[in-house]
């Protein structure tokens, strides 16, 4: 974790100091057009902490979203909680959120019954029934399409 840490604010001076070569870092930096980064999954839940100073560097877009397992973690139960916390720590700091739809909930994985490893349970190829992923996309698009400007689907297919 402190590697993590060290590297994000190393990516912050960095970007600081471009915007800082320009004026006022958050503002001549949004004026100048979009600005975002992508976010690692460990960073993920730090967003309240990590988007201010994000948003005062410039940055006006996060390629940060919650995994399939986040929103349904039972077949037919959804949760947005998490999302939600995100999209509201985004627009606090003025920045969009890039959304990405990827892996797969474990009920929905072809992983071996009772798997213990969650990369294996959520990354386990081909999915039990496509009607699944059509479900979750469509209930993620309906809750978050005012909310979220650009979203793509699994790009680290296994």
């Amino acid at each position: 974790m402190p590697n993590l840490i060290l590297r994000g604010l190393a990516i912050l001076l960095a970007v600081s100091c471009n915007a800082l070569a320009a004026g006022d870092a958050g503002d001549a930096a949004r004026d100048a057009g979009s600005f975002g980064i992508a976010s690692s999954g460990e960073s993920f839940g730090d967003h309240a902490r990590l988007f201010p100073l994000l948003s005062e560097a410039g940055v006006t877009m996060v390629r940060s979203f919650p995994e399939w397992a986040s929103f349904q973690p039972a077949k037919g139960a959804w949760n947005f909680s998490s999302a939600d916390a995100l999209i509201s720590s985004a627009r606090k700091n003025r920045m969009q959120i890039a959304g990405v739809l990827m892996y797969l909930a474990p009920w929905a994985s072809s992983a071996a019954p009772g798997e213990k490893d969650h990369g294996k349970r959520t990354r386990t190829f081909p999915i039990k029934d496509m009607r699944h992923w059509r479900d979750y996309v469509k209930g993620v698009v309906a809750r978050y399409r005012k909310d979220v400007e650009l979203v793509w689907c699994q790009e680290e297919p296994r």
